[in-house]
């Protein structure tokens, strides 16, 4: 849920510099990686559903052997199922219709392989004969469910088919699970929202209180005289922008808190993750007619290329997407607190 969410992406790890840049390199790939497990998968599957119409055609249309043919065709069968299941991320009923439309083809087929056999002349045969194309449009009925479960959603900047679990598990920090809980429908939302227990609303309420603040100090560092007036004029107004969104942001959070009885949320001193003297800033600077990218020392005069080797670094890019993701937070503590007030007033 939330908060499982916000640990993977609050932790120390997340926040390294060196890992945002990870995320910004692995978004060039991860499509290619993501795709290329889940032609992988369907591969697999598909040879599953081969082996079983090959085991028919051995056993009963060669050797006219049965039990062995029923054996081997639901051991493949079984085994597409049960690779389909390990590999969809969804719900019980959707792996119910996949794992039917897996199994029955071949046993239609096994069925009908045995009446052909046999040679019984026998007006039910005829509805036998009948099962061939409805076999051949379940196959093409699988093959269209399999690829509306790759279908890509566009999540951080990515489109990426989230239906797979082999794809979430490139998803080592929940970047791809903080905009959606990963197999909830939107219509259980309410109701998942209205249990949530005040302990739920207090944590996540105490993290959006420590953003707040993380945020607003890291926006004043911006704020500095002197900074915005040296970077390229597109920047700078993209910080405007940045500073109106959240200040937005934190009015809502300000008022909501207080209103939910969280005043000693509200009054409570947040310490400095770093000091200011040791934070650079991303500036982007017009030199000769190209823009560059330079570093400053926050209160210093200190410029250089490249920052050293460690120190922390404000940039506007990730700034944007702390903002985004805090907005999001922020939206869902709110309808936290709206079902805790409903609850409370249906209960009297």
């Amino acid at each position: 849920g939330a908060l499982t969410a916000n640990a993977a992406l609050e932790t120390e790890a997340a926040r390294c510099q060196h890992v945002k840049l990870y995320r910004e390199v692995q978004s060039n790939w991860q499509a290619y990686d993501a795709y290329a497990r889940v032609s992988m998968a369907m591969g697999v599957n598909q040879l599953m559903l081969g082996m079983s119409y090959y085991c028919l055609i051995m056993f009963v249309g060669e050797n006219e052997v049965t039990w062995p043919a029923l054996c081997c065709t639901l051991s493949f069968a079984g085994c597409a199922y049960l690779i389909a299941r390990l590999d969809l991320f969804t719900s019980r009923w959707i792996l119910r219709r996949a794992g039917m439309m897996m199994v029955v083809p071949p046993m239609m087929s096994f069925v009908n392989m045995l009446f052909d056999k046999a040679e019984i002349e026998h007006p039910i045969r005829r509805v036998f004969d009948a099962w061939i194309p409805v076999i051949f449009l379940l196959h093409v009925y699988w093959i269209h469910f399999i690829l509306g479960m790759t279908k890509a959603e566009t999540r951080e900047g990515m489109s990426l088919p989230v239906n797979w679990r082999s794809v979430l598990f490139l998803d080592v920090y929940g970047w791809i699970r903080q905009s959606s809980s990963s197999g909830d429908s939107a219509a259980q939302a309410p109701r998942r929202e209205r249990r949530a227990c005040p302990e739920v609303r207090g944590n996540l309420a105490s993290w959006a209180r420590t953003k707040s603040v993380q945020i607003d100090r890291e926006l004043c560092l911006w704020e500095t005289p002197g900074i915005l007036e040296i970077t390229i004029p597109e920047q700078a107004a993209v910080f405007n922008d940045l500073r109106r969104q959240f200040n937005t942001l934190q009015d809502i959070l300000r008022d909501r808190l207080r209103r939910a009885g969280f005043l000693d949320l509200l009054n409570r001193d947040i310490p400095n993750e770093h000091a200011d003297s040791d934070i650079w800033l991303k500036l982007l600077v017009s030199q000769n007619g190209r823009v560059n990218a330079l570093f400053k020392r926050h209160c210093l005069d200190e410029v250089r290329a490249k920052p050293p080797r460690g120190a922390p670094i404000s940039d506007l890019d990730a700034l944007i997407k702390d903002i985004d993701f805090f907005e999001g937070k922020v939206s869902q503590l709110v309808r936290l607190l709206d079902s805790s007030a409903e609850a409370s007033r249906d209960s009297r």
